[in-house]
This record gives structure tokens, sequence and C-alpha cells, in this order.
């Protein structure tokens, strides 16, 4: 069930910016439409998508934590929070694409699972954003 979840939470975080930028330009353009027809309608637009990104701010950070409070839970206990299997401390400097270079705010070493290659920060953070954005 953990295992679950926290897939169920990695997809969500994943596609929830693109799916907020998709909704922003869709009201966009009924706003655009709305300028024409009922021009108070698109004030009241305008005012709703601004006020909305209060809101999309706070799922962000509230969904982004439960993340990683449920990666570092699973860490713990199971290993791998994407497949379950055992995780070993491997240094980033040592990964491939590095070349022996870290950079600026990365950490020193992060939790990489042997089985599916996912890497985890001590946080519970998916170390690599660009190669993990595909979870099964």
């Amino acid at each position: 069930m953990p295992l679950m979840l926290y897939r169920f939470m990695c997809r969500f975080n994943d596609v929830f910016g693109l799916s907020v930028l998709v909704a922003y330009v869709l009201a966009f353009i009924l706003a655009f439409i709305m300028v024409f027809l009922f021009p108070p309608g698109a004030l009241l637009l305008v005012l709703v998508g601004i006020s909305g990104f209060v809101v999309v701010w706070v799922i962000s950070l509230s969904t982004r934590g439960l993340e990683r409070k449920l990666a570092r839970g699973m860490m713990q206990s199971v290993g791998c929070p994407n497949c379950g299997h055992g995780l070993v401390l491997t240094p980033v400097a040592s990964m491939p694409g590095h070349e022996g270079i870290l950079r600026v705010g990365e950490p020193e070493s992060v939790y990489r699972c042997a089985a599916c290659s996912r890497t985890y920060e001590a946080s519970g953070a998916r170390h690599d954003r660009d190669a993990d954005s595909d979870v099964e």
C-alpha cells in the first residue's frame, strides 16, 4: 500500500505543473474571448487566476512534502521507495555524467537502488528529476 501511494504521489507531482499550465492557458483563452462578450467576466477570471497561484503553490508544497515523507519512511523500512529493493549509499561524484565534479547545491552522496537505478537524497527527494520522471 505505501509503495502504491508513493508511486501515485510521484506521478501526481510530475504532471501537476503541466496540468496547471494547461488550465491557465485555457483560462487565458476564455478571458480573451470574454473581453469582447462580457468584460466583467474577464476581470473576474483574472482575479481568480491570480488568487489561484496561492492555491497551486500550497498544493505543490504539500504534495512534494508528502512524497518526501513517504520516501523517507520507505527508505528506512523497505529500501527503495520505487521497487522495494535495497539502497546503497553512493558518492555523487562517482556517478555517470558527473566526471568527479559536483554541481552547486548538490549533495555529496545519494542513496541508489541497484535494481531500478533510481537515486534519492537523504531528505527523500528524488535526486535526478529528469531521469526519474517516468515512474512505472
